[in-house]
Order: C-alpha cells, then sequence, then structure tokens
C-alpha cells in the first residue's frame, strides 16, 4: 500500500458522490406556535446589557 492512497480513495470517494443543485431551494415547514405572553410581560435580566434599548409603546 502506497503512501496517500487513503486520501486519494478518499479524494475518489467523494468524486462518485451525487452532487447537489444549490439553485434549488427545498421547500420546509416550520410549525409556528404563538407564545401566550406579550412582550410587555417579558422581563429582560439586566446581564443582557440592553439598557440601550428603549421601550416604544
Amino acid at each position: 500500500q502506497r503512501l496517500g492512497s487513503t486520501t486519494d480513495q478518499t479524494k475518489n470517494d467523494y468524486e462518485q458522490q451525487e452532487n447537489f443543485d444549490l439553485a434549488y431551494a427545498f421547500p420546509f415547514v416550520y410549525p409556528y406556535v404563538p407564545s401566550t405572553l406579550s412582550l410587555d410581560q417579558l422581563d429582560m435580566p439586566h446581564e443582557l446589557h440592553l439598557d440601550f434599548l428603549s421601550l416604544v409603546s
């Protein structure tokens, strides 16, 4: 067995794999479950350092 044959075999295996068409957008459905909390009920921890945000009503 010659040096580098594992790398050569890996390259051959890769070249023989089916390629994906990256221009095609695969459909994906993500279930949306709305929160029971409203945004004004959320308590943001001080550790997040979000003091620069202001409440807009």
